[in-house]
């Protein structure tokens, strides 16, 4: 077996924390891939559950040390949970030249997402949409170009 930073980890892109994390979850179940020792040993010993050393066994066996480290999700970065559409009418809300009370908003966000058969966003994920948008931006939004280059 290869050690961290060797071709198979450079190859896949197993670097860094997620290498780490790749060689150390490895560490821990070797002794369940080479010597035998059964997983539910090996869960009591480093207090984990069962069913995280099955995991990470089956995901050894299947895609090697890369299978054991961290992977990134596909929609990284982006809102879970609410349509698109009614993310932009928050933002677009947030960014008129009225400002509306954060309740109202979120108000007229659940009128539209219930005309809409959407699920309705909780007065949280409203506020950390509009508290989400870059200051300047509100600004702009909301006082025009001549409020931006008053607040400069």
């Amino acid at each position: 077996m290869e050690g961290p930073g060797g071709p198979r980890e450079q190859a896949h892109g197993a670097g860094g924390d997620g290498g780490r994390r790749a060689w150390e979850r490895f560490a821990i179940i070797r002794p369940h891939l080479e010597e035998g020792v059964c997983q539910t040993e090996i869960a009591r010993v480093h207090q984990l559950s069962l069913r995280t050393v099955q995991r990470w066994v089956q995901a050894y066996r299947e895609e090697g040390l890369w299978g054991l480290g961290t992977k990134t999700r596909a929609d990284a970065g982006q809102r879970r949970g609410l349509p698109t559409e009614l993310v932009l009418l928050i933002e677009g809300l947030a960014l008129q030249a009225v400002r509306r009370p954060l309740r109202s908003m979120h108000r007229l966000v659940c009128q539209v997402a219930r005309e809409q058969h959407w699920k309705e966003p909780r007065y949280a994920q409203v506020s950390r949409i509009v508290g989400s948008l870059p200051k300047d931006l509100v600004t702009l939004g909301q006082a025009g170009a001549e409020g931006v280059s008053r607040a400069l």
